[in-house]
C-alpha cells in the first residue's frame, strides 16, 4: 500500500463513525508531550530513535473535533529533530472517561545533522490515533501514535546527496489541562 492510501484510511474512518462527547465546544487544552521519536529512512545515513519532548494546545470546535497545534523536539545521536504540527483529533466514542481518537494534519520538520553542520527543512502529512483518559474534569492523560509522511529533503555535501528530512514515527504520552470556554 502506498503512503497516500495509508493516509486516506483514517479520513474514511472519520466519516463513518458516530460522534463522541470528549469536551464541550470552545474548551481549550494546553499540555506537555513526551515519548519515542523514530526517524525512518536514511536521515544522516542512520535510523535513529530518541526521546522527544514538546508542548501542545488545542481547541474543541465541536463535541467530537479538536484542532491542535504542537511543537516537538528530540536529539538523536547524529540529528537534532524539530517539528511543528497543526491538525485535528476526531473523537470516536465516549467510553465513560476514555476517548479514542484519530488524528491527521500537517507537519513542518527541521533536522540538523550534527556532524555535517547542515540543516534540512521539509513538509509532511501525519496520520495516527490515540486514547485520552480523563483523570479529572480538567486533567487528561493520553497516548498518541503518529506516522509522519515527509516529503523527502536532500542536501548535497561534497558531491554526495545527504537525506536531511524523511518519514518518522512518534509514540507520545500527553498530559493535558482543560480551560473551559466559560472561564
Amino acid at each position: 500500500m502506498n503512503h497516500f492510501a495509508a493516509l486516506l484510511i483514517p479520513i474514511a474512518l472519520l466519516v463513518s463513525v458516530s460522534p463522541a462527547s470528549a469536551k464541550g465546544n470552545g474548551t481549550f487544552r494546553l499540555g506537555l508531550l513526551a515519548g519515542q521519536v523514530s526517524l525512518l529512512g536514511d536521515v544522516a545515513d542512520a535510523d535513529a530513535n530518541s526521546v522527544g519532548m514538546g508542548v501542545t494546545g488545542g481547541l474543541y470546535t465541536a463535541e467530537n473535533l479538536a484542532l491542535e497545534a504542537a511543537y516537538l523536539a528530540s536529539s538523536h545521536t547524529d540529528v537534532n529533530h524539530n517539528e511543528v504540527s497543526v491538525g485535528a483529533n476526531y473523537y470516536l466514542g465516549d467510553y465513560r472517561a476514555a476517548y479514542p481518537n484519530l488524528s491527521a494534519g500537517v507537519a513542518f520538520i527541521s533536522n540538523k545533522i550534527k556532524a555535517a553542520g547542515i540543516t534540512g527543512d521539509g513538509f509532511g502529512l501525519y496520520a495516527g490515533g490515540g486514547w485520552d483518559f480523563e483523570l479529572t474534569a480538567k486533567l487528561t492523560v493520553g497516548l498518541q501514535a503518529r506516522y509522519n509522511l515527509a516529503f523527502e529533503g536532500k542536501t548535497r555535501v561534497n558531491g554526495v546527496d545527504v537525506t536531511t528530512v524523511d518519514d518518522s514515527v512518534t509514540v507520545l504520552l500527553r498530559l493535558l489541562y482543560a480551560f473551559d470556554s466559560a472561564e
